[in-house]
């Protein structure tokens, strides 16, 4: 990056127990030119390789339609217009976190369906305004949108239902991990 922040990109993710592909997708990319990282996590419906695919169609949309828009709204009605939804279900596909951070810092993050992002700051977390976005064509499927901007040492935490949802029916956490564990 040519601004004054340094960005780092990393991820982690597991198939489920007993899967080989896992259902979420990690995507970065960097564009030199525009001193931007766009990063998009896509968690698809289900699990396994039907899963894998969603989330892989939709991460690459979300990259693909984040570097050619400046306005991350645009990209995300876009992906939302090109997904299906369960016909049984009325939920979609795919859920998707997008960021675009640029190298001043300046954050923009647009989600649908995944756990809310968290800002970690001195390794505590700090709440971060968001805005609810409600599209036309859309109304039963809100975003969330935050424009934020990031100090040195902060830390960007995108996670899908699968983190907020493992353990579910453990006695040690009958409800999985749930936003508490999360945010820590």
């Amino acid at each position: 990056m040519t601004g004054n922040a340094y960005i780092e990109v990393d991820f982690r993710q597991r198939a489920k127990h007993g899967q080989r592909a896992p259902g979420d997708v990690f995507l970065s990319k960097k564009l030199k030119a525009e001193d931007r990282i766009i990063s998009v996590l896509s968690d698809g419906l289900g699990s396994g390789v039907k899963a894998s695919v969603l989330a892989t169609l939709t991460a690459t949309m979300g990259v693909k339609y984040a570097t050619s828009f400046r306005d991350i709204r645009k990209s995300a009605a876009t992906i939302m217009e090109t997904l299906p939804v369960c016909s049984v279900r009325k939920i979609s596909y795919s859920t998707f976190t997008i960021a675009d951070v640029d190298g001043e810092g300046a954050a923009r993050v647009i989600e649908h369906g995944n756990p809310p992002f968290v800002l970690l700051r001195d390794g505590k977390h700090v709440p971060v305004p968001t805005e609810t976005l409600v599209l036309e064509q859309w109304q039963d499927r809100p975003l969330t949108s935050a424009q934020l901007t990031l100090e040195p040492g902060d830390r960007l935490v995108f996670v899908s239902d699968g983190v907020t949802q493992s353990g579910i029916g453990e006695a040690s956490m009958p409800l999985g991990w749930g936003d508490e564990r999360r945010v820590g």
